[in-house]
């Protein structure tokens, strides 16, 4: 689950596409540093977001099928992951909090709104993700002592750790999504991604009630995102042309960013659509989160470097409007 940017970009590319417009120049000035500000702290957000695929490397380290010792190695290769990785984590949210809200004289309430919350949502993230690294250090531990109680006990907290980091991100998509007009192109960019994680969820959770009927709604949420989605972005590209060449271009490359981001969506609705015929034919949570889990972590991979891409193009966006 590395994906955690893709929410501040949607958010922001239309904010972006209306700023193009002439503006006054505390408010040419506000966005810029606004742009600088979205700059440092995706920075810092997409460091961390390396951490997020240990559960998964744990889970397919653990392979019943193989021996103890290429198990213990996996393992132990994670830990040595975690271990380094919970300072970092730590220092991560040090560093948001210096960097704090976005303040400047005339912003926009809804941008200072966005960047509270953004980082509050940041640090919750950052903890839920230290908790789990700090469960896979124990859980490899016993397994090293060869301790089957300790390490059969973890097990339920590694499964509330995995569910907090995927509830949480509903909850964060779901609250960005209000935030944006249906008329945007990112309000439904933010459905495709609530989708997403209620399909994560139900591959991967325990003890979930018809799990190929779960997973089949997710796929369909996530190809009605897309659709509608798609019919927005036409809609904007129809309103925006005409801007001085500079702006033009970067509008143009924000849209194919977001072009980009549905074909992505596409290839999770296919994932899950495949994922549920597995699961009615009996799959089990196990093996769904072996066959499925990394390729729906690929296209996160895929999703943050979108993101990285629409963090500079606004940044672009906002020095061409000076």
């Amino acid at each position: 689950m590395k994906y955690f940017l893709a929410a501040i970009a949607l958010v922001l590319a239309p904010l972006g596409l209306a700023q193009t417009q002439p503006a006054a120049a505390q408010t040419v000035e506000s966005e810029q540093a606004f742009a600088q500000w979205m700059l440092r702290v995706s920075a810092v957000i997409e460091r961390a977001s390396a951490v997020n695929n240990l559960l998964s490397e744990f889970h397919a380290s653990y392979n019943p099928n193989a021996s103890r010792a290429d198990q213990l190695a996996g393992m132990r290769a994670v830990r040595e992951h975690a271990q380094r990785s919970r300072p970092m984590l730590m220092a991560y949210g040090e560093e948001l909090r210096a960097i704090g809200p976005f303040q400047h004289p005339g912003a926009d309430p809804e941008l200072v709104e966005f960047s509270r919350t953004a980082i509050e949502d940041t640090q919750i993230y950052l903890r839920n993700m230290d908790e789990i690294l700090g469960v896979l250090i124990e859980a490899t531990d016993a397994y090293e002592r060869n301790d089957r109680a300790a390490f059969a006990s973890l097990g339920p907290r590694l499964i509330r750790g995995a569910s907090l980091l995927i509830e949480g991100q509903i909850v964060m998509f779901r609250g960005r999504q209000r935030t944006v007009p249906v008329e945007e192109s990112a309000h439904h960019g933010l459905g495709a991604m609530v989708a997403l994680y209620e399909g994560m969820r139900a591959l991967v959770m325990p003890n979930v009630p018809d799990r190929a009927a779960a997973v089949n709604a997710a796929a369909d949420n996530a190809a009605g995102w897309s659709a509608s989605g798609r019919a927005a972005l036409t809609r904007q590209r129809a309103m925006m042309v005409g801007f001085p060449p500079v702006q033009q271009r970067a509008i143009d490359q924000m849209f194919a960013l977001e072009d980009q981001f549905y074909v992505a969506n596409d290839r999770a609705v296919a994932l899950f659509r495949a994922a549920a015929r597995d699961a009615a034919a009996g799959a089990s949570a196990q093996d769904l989160n072996a066959r499925y889990t990394a390729q729906i972590a690929a296209i996160e991979v895929e999703y943050q470097r979108i993101n990285s891409e629409q963090v500079a193009l606004y940044s672009q966006m906002t020095q061409a409007s000076q």
